[in-house]
């Protein structure tokens, strides 16, 4: 009877598990890249937006020169961001604003807003 060499037709399969593994561990890496590079499009966005309506507010309140609205956009520009909305609301003292973030292919863009003024009841 014959003996069957098993050794040699498993030869060079640690490789392929290895490239295999290297190949997966790259698309983890580039998810969680992705993922994470979201996040901070999406954080940006919220900040700026955050700080657009504090200084179309104090605008708004006399706190500081110009139209409220221009200030946003050009807080928004400046941050190399898009002003999609503004309302300001001079009888209450408010303003709403409305930011556009473009977030890595192939997600679509993002929109956030914030909104500041005078505390109801002052």
């Amino acid at each position: 009877m014959r003996e069957r060499d098993y050794g040699a037709r498993e030869r060079g399969t640690a490789t392929v598990m290895a490239v295999a593994l290297t190949a997966c561990a790259l698309v983890l890496m580039g998810a969680v890249g992705f993922a994470g590079r979201s996040a901070l499009i999406k954080a940006h966005a919220e900040g700026t937006a955050d700080l657009a309506a504090l200084g179309a507010a104090d605008a708004v309140r006399g706190k500081v020169p110009g139209e409220p609205c221009k200030v946003a956009k050009e807080m928004v520009e400046r941050e190399g961001l898009d002003l999609a909305d503004c309302v300001a609301r001079t009888d209450l003292g408010t303003v709403k604003v409305e930011v556009k973030a473009e977030m890595p292919k192939p997600l679509k863009a993002i929109k956030v807003t914030a909104v500041a003024g005078n505390p109801q009841g002052y």
